[in-house]
Order: C-alpha cells, then sequence, then structure tokens
C-alpha cells in the first residue's frame, strides 16, 4: 500500500461507503485535494484525520482500516 498513488486512496476510501455512507465520497475528494497517497494514509493521526474534515466518530473507524490493510501490499484497491 505504500506504493498507492493519490487515486488509488481515494479508491479505498469510497469503498467504505458502507462504513461511512455519503461521507465516504467527502472524504476521499478531500484526500485527493490534499494529494494523500500510500505512504502519507499510513501516516495519518486522528488529529490528521481532524484537520482533513473527516467527522469524529469516523478517525477510529478509519484508523482501524487503514491499520488492517496489508504494509507491503503495493496494487490498488
Amino acid at each position: 500500500m505504500q506504493g498507492w498513488t493519490v487515486e488509488d486512496v481515494c479508491t479505498f476510501v469510497q469503498g467504505l461507503s458502507q462504513t461511512f455512507g455519503d461521507q465516504a465520497s467527502v472524504y476521499a475528494a478531500t484526500m485527493k485535494e490534499q494529494e494523500i497517497d500510500g505512504k502519507a494514509l499510513l501516516d495519518l493521526s486522528s488529529a490528521d484525520l481532524e484537520e482533513l474534515g473527516v467527522s469524529p466518530e469516523h478517525h477510529s473507524l478509519l484508523l482501524a482500516r487503514i491499520r488492517d490493510l496489508p504494509r507491503t501490499r503495493s496494487t490498488a484497491p
């Protein structure tokens, strides 16, 4: 996943629509705007998510989904 592009990250976040509903598209758009790639995604903290506009109730859910991703996976989601 460290090799993910910004577009790969957006695809991953949009794929979380069952968890985040319509907000998944909003989060993906923000990550695209901020140019969050796979390496940056792995480094996100709750404070970073707050700055990106992710609602507080979604912080732990998104961080858990990120932690669950294989660290060596370099292919797109």
